[in-house]
């Protein structure tokens, strides 16, 4: 399989939200950027690691932190949240 980014929509994204809450997955702590999601903050790589799963099956999320991985979830709709600054981003 291959590292398709492009292909994840909203629908994979609250997939990947579902599977993470239903198994109670342990995440990553995120550093500084979270995508918001029902009220709860989660971890954006994360999120989009379990995203490309739900895609395609597999588990991989190459793009770093920060404006490379929140682009995906912004244009999705979603809010994403700045610890640094403590902010939200639309």
């Amino acid at each position: 399989m291959t590292f398709q980014p492009n292909d994840i929509t909203r629908t994979h994204v609250l997939g990947a939200i579902k599977k993470i809450e239903k198994e109670v997955i342990q995440l990553n702590s995120a550093t500084r950027w979270y995508v918001e999601i029902e009220g709860k903050p989660y971890p954006s790589k994360e999120v989009m690691r379990y995203a490309h799963e739900q895609m395609n099956g597999e588990k991989i999320w190459k793009p770093g932190g920060g404006p490379e991985t929140t682009s995906y979830l912004i244009k999705m709709g979603f809010n994403i949240i700045d610890k640094k600054l403590n902010a939200e981003i639309n």
